[in-house]
C-alpha cells in the first residue's frame, strides 16, 4: 500500500510538471489511484483524486480529461465510503464535463457510467439503475468485446437488478446463459465464472423452490472459490453466510454455525473487520449459538 501511495505522489508531481497535458501520464496517474481503490484504501484514492482536482484547478485546467476522470475516482471513493449523494453529485461532475468528442467515447467513462448504475441502487433507484445498465449492454460490447470481463460484469448487475425487482428465475436465467462463455473463454476457476456460479446459488436458495440444491450449488461453488484462492472475497463471503443460514434453516444447525465461525474468523481479518456485514455475521451467530446451546439444555 506505501509503494502504491508512494507511485501515486510521484506521479502527480510528473503530471503537474506537464500540466496535466499528457495523455500517457494522466492515464498512468490516474491508474495508480484506481490501484489504490482496489486495494481499500479508500481515504487515500479519495485524497490522491482531489489533489488532482486541485491541480487542475490551480493550472487552470479544471475543464480538463484528466480533471473529469479524477471527479470520477472521487465519486466511487465517496460510493464506497457511504457518503452516496455525494458520489452521485461527483459522477454528475464527471460525465456531464463538456470534453471534447473523441475524449467523451472514452472507455473510463462507461466505467464510471458503470459505477454509477450501482450507486444508483444503492440509494433505492432500483429502476433508473436497471435502465442505465440495461443501455450500458451493448455499449460494453462494442467498446470491450462481447467476451469482457465488463460485459459480463455489466450483465451480472443487470440480473441482480432484476432479482432484486422480484423475478429471481429471470436473474436466474440471464446468469446462468453467461457461464458457458465465461467458462470458457475466462476458465473455470476464474473469477468470472465463480461469481455467476456464486450468484445462480444464491438465487436459486432465495427462490425456495430447490433448496437442497441451492446448498449443493453453493457447496460446490466454496470449494472451487477456495480452490482458486478466492475465498475470503465480497462475493464468497456472501455466499458463504447464505450457505451458512441454508443451512441452519434445514436443521444441520452444528455445521451451519461451523460454516459461520469460519467466515467471522476471515472476516476479522479482512478489510471488512469493521463493517455492518461483520456486525450481522456476529449478531447472528451469536443467535444461533443461543439456539445451539437451548437445544443441548433440553436435551
Amino acid at each position: 500500500m506505501r509503494t502504491a501511495a508512494r507511485s501515486v505522489e510521484l506521479l502527480r508531481r510528473v503530471d503537474r510538471a506537464m500540466r496535466y497535458k499528457s495523455q500517457a501520464v494522466v492515464g498512468v496517474h490516474l491508474s495508480a489511484i484506481d490501484e489504490l481503490f482496489e486495494r481499500g484504501a479508500y481515504d487515500e484514492a479519495l485524497a490522491a483524486a482531489d489533489d488532482v482536482i486541485e491541480d487542475c484547478r490551480v493550472l487552470r485546467r479544471a475543464g480538463s480529461e484528466a480533471a473529469a476522470r479524477a471527479h470520477g475516482e472521487r465519486a466511487r471513493c465517496l460510493a464506497r465510503l457511504d457518503r452516496l449523494d455525494e458520489s452521485i453529485d461527483e459522477f454528475a461532475s464527471s460525465l456531464d464535463a463538456p470534453l471534447p468528442a473523441v475524449v467523451r467515447g472514452q472507455a473510463w467513462r462507461l466505467s464510471l457510467r458503470y459505477s454509477l448504475a450501482l450507486t444508483r441502487r444503492d440509494v433505492g433507484e432500483l429502476e433508473v439503475s436497471t435502465a442505465e445498465l440495461r443501455s450500458l449492454v451493448p455499449a460494453m460490447s462494442e467498446a470491450f468485446g462481447e467476451h469482457s470481463t465488463w460485459l459480463l460484469s455489466t450483465i451480472t448487475e443487470l440480473a441482480t437488478n432484476v432479482a432484486l425487482d422480484g423475478d429471481v428465475p429471470t436473474a436466474i436465467e440471464m446468469v446462468a446463459a453467461q457461464l458457458p462463455g465465461a467458462t470458457y473463454h475466462r476458465g473455470p476457476l476464474s473469477r468470472e465464472a465463480l461469481t455467476l456460479r456464486s450468484k445462480i446459488a444464491r438465487w436459486t436458495i432465495a427462490e425456495g423452490d430447490d433448496d437442497e440444491r441451492g446448498r449443493r450449488l453453493a457447496a460446490t461453488a466454496l470449494v472451487d472459490f477456495t480452490r482458486a484462492g478466492l475465498s475470503t472475497s465480497a462475493e464468497a463471503f456472501e455466499l458463504r453466510f447464505l450457505y451458512a443460514d441454508a443451512l441452519v434453516e434445514c436443521g444441520d444447525v452444528d455445521y451451519g454455525i461451523a460454516q459461520l465461525t469460519s467466515l467471522l474468523e476471515d472476516l476479522r481479518s479482512s478489510r471488512w473487520a469493521v463493517s455492518d456485514f461483520t456486525e450481522a455475521v456476529t449478531s447472528e451467530l451469536e443467535e444461533w449459538r443461543n439456539v445451539q446451546r437451548g437445544g443441548a439444555a433440553r436435551d
